[in-house]
């Protein structure tokens, strides 16, 4: 089990509703978590990323319709370190994703035990 330190710190970029609801709950029983920051738009994203330097980002593939190509380009360019986990809908965007060797790519859906255990294997690894 790991100790919360301040590298233990998870940016959920998400769309307030059912889904961040469900990460933030998901997220607080990790062990591994010191903080959560909820952001809703790739832009708090980014002042997120920024100012705390977080040791996940949890990114919901639906922020980024209709402006992939800068949503790309912000990524690379902001991530500093932080590994990132996108949540997509299908295999297409799974495709998309998966290309970078940089990104974790989950379909949401996947059943909650799978992205927690997920979440705390990447969280081991950057602690590790």
């Amino acid at each position: 089990m790991l100790t919360a330190n301040p590298r233990q710190l998870i940016v959920v970029a998400a769309a307030p509703g059912m889904l961040r609801n469900a990460l933030q709950n998901l997220f607080s029983t990790l062990p591994s978590v010191g903080t959560l920051v909820l952001t809703g738009d790739l832009s708090s994203m980014v002042i997120a990323v920024k100012k705390h330097a977080p040791a996940l980002i949890v990114l919901d593939a639906e922020l980024l319709a209709g402006e992939a190509e800068s949503a790309e380009s912000v990524m690379q360019t902001n991530l500093a370190g932080s590994t990132l986990l996108v949540l997509v809908t299908d295999v297409e965007q799974q495709r998309l994703f998966g290309s970078h060797r940089n990104y974790e790519v989950l379909i949401k859906g996947v059943h909650p035990e799978v992205l927690y255990h997920r979440v705390e294997s990447i969280l081991r690894s950057v602690a590790g």
